[in-house]
């Protein structure tokens, strides 16, 4: 019973999350809120299991799709960060700081990859700061329903 409530509440918390990326960029008409990247690098600093990588991966996929019209376009930042997150985790240690650390590397990857080299969008340094600092609030949010 236990188990099915962690299932539960990961699927439908990353439900919910996809739900709210999409609210939040229809709201701001900006992709600014990472709520799913933020869930997706808090499971990666944890030990995850390849089912729920798979599910967090083409919700990413479903978003990057829906945002810039090209899907699986988020995975070119995302499988880094997980090959990054399951290297640390198993060889070195595990760290809450980890987490947070691999939402950095994930949003400066989503911006300097995708957004300028891919999309040749013009890079600002301000959206950027301020899209780490929302986030890291996010994922600090979030750490403290599912840790």
């Amino acid at each position: 019973m236990k188990e099915l409530w962690h299932q539960v509440r990961f699927f439908g918390g990353s439900c919910l999350l996809f739900m709210g990326d999409m609210i939040a960029f229809s709201l701001m008409d900006q992709y600014i809120i990472y709520g799913l990247l933020a869930f997706f690098c808090l499971y990666s600093s944890q030990h995850l299991s390849l089912a729920r990588a798979i599910w967090l991966l083409s919700l990413l996929s479903l978003e990057s799709f829906i945002f810039y019209g090209q899907l699986g376009l988020s995975l070119v930042y995302t499988i880094p960060i997980l090959l990054i997150a399951l290297i640390w985790v198993r060889s070195i240690y595990q760290h809450r700081a980890l987490s947070y650390l691999l939402l950095v590397l994930a949003i400066i990857g989503q911006t300097c990859i995708v957004e300028r080299l891919v999309l040749e969008l013009p890079l600002s340094l301000t959206y950027t700061i301020t899209r780490i600092f929302v986030n890291i609030i996010v994922l600090w949010l979030i750490s403290l329903i599912y840790e």
